[in-house]
């Protein structure tokens, strides 16, 4: 069933997020400690600070941000630290089961070792002269990375739970977010260049464009969800009157059966018998319901 089928697929990403962890950290990156544990410090609180969408507990953030920054600079060991504080912050904000932190940690990690590797392919193949302009450039590619691998990742668990379509599922609650993703590589990038300039202090005066791009996600979900609400009314309300027209038309065939067999006694009660008849032959025959009750 869908229970063990998620669980299934969540221990597969557990083992393709360690793997594919083993298999990069190999490749050299400079760490600076200090500044690792401060862009997962500061992707800890995006994170805490996420707004909840459709979904039920699934959130957006603007953690990509530092998480972004961290990949540029730090590569696997990056995408290690900060993808699992990502992931225990929506944990502990959420207060999910283990197996949920499990999924967010391997859907963080691997997108962020996706990244990496992208970036250990073609590090080789750029100029010195062009660092910055590569760095641009793979902070928009990671932002799409990140935007297709995370949302992708929980489409097909939702899939799996609900029993319904992957492509449904993420046309309706994920496709919309591209645009911000790749706002927030821009970011990222931003980041990464005031932490190399100016240490702290650059990550401090970063704050506040981050800051505005959460404001602007939160704006754009809560009139997203009042349209959302509005329809839904719209749609209930239809659905009733439907309702009430249906009932009102079956009535009305009832009484004009009535007055059929008023007229002659020795037919009383035929038209009744001739639905049940005809109900019990649509039965017999497999038609699903709603032909049955026009039948």
């Amino acid at each position: 069933n869908s229970f063990w089928k998620v669980r299934g697929f969540i221990g597969l990403l557990t083992v393709l997020a360690v793997t594919l962890f083993i298999l990069l950290i190999k490749f050299e990156f400079q760490v600076e400690w200090q500044g690792l544990l401060a862009f997962a410090a500061l992707a800890v609180l995006a994170e805490a600070l996420s707004v909840e969408i459709y979904v039920k507990k699934t959130s957006v953030s603007t953690s990509a941000v530092p998480f972004i920054a961290g990949l540029l600079l730090f590569g696997p060991i990056g995408a290690g630290v900060i993808g699992i504080g990502i992931a225990i912050a929506a944990w502990f904000k959420n207060r999910s089961p283990i197996h949920r932190l499990l999924f967010n940690m391997s859907n963080h990690v691997i997108g962020g070792l996706l990244c990496s590797l992208v970036m250990v392919i073609a590090r080789d193949h750029i100029s010195p002269n062009y660092t910055g302009l590569a760095q641009f450039i793979f902070s928009i590619i990671f932002g799409g990375l990140l935007f297709l691998s995370t949302t992708g990742l929980i489409a097909k668990v939702i899939s799996i739970d609900k029993s319904v379509s992957m492509r449904v599922v993420w046309n309706e609650n994920f496709h919309w977010l591209g645009p911000i993703y790749v706002a927030m590589g821009t970011l990222g990038y931003v980041l990464m260049l005031s932490f190399q300039s100016a240490k702290m202090l650059g990550v401090i005066a970063i704050i506040a464009p981050i800051t505005i791009l959460r404001i602007s996600q939160l704006q754009y979900l809560e009139r997203t969800k009042d349209l959302v609400k509005k329809l839904q009314v719209a749609l209930n309300n239809q659905v009733e009157s439907s309702r009430e027209i249906n009932m009102l038309n079956a009535d009305l065939l009832d009484v004009l059966a009535d007055v059929i067999d008023l007229r002659d006694p020795y037919v009383l009660g035929h038209s009744q018998n001739v639905a049940r008849n005809a109900k019990r032959i649509a039965q017999e025959m497999g038609l699903p319901p709603e032909q049955v009750t026009a039948v």
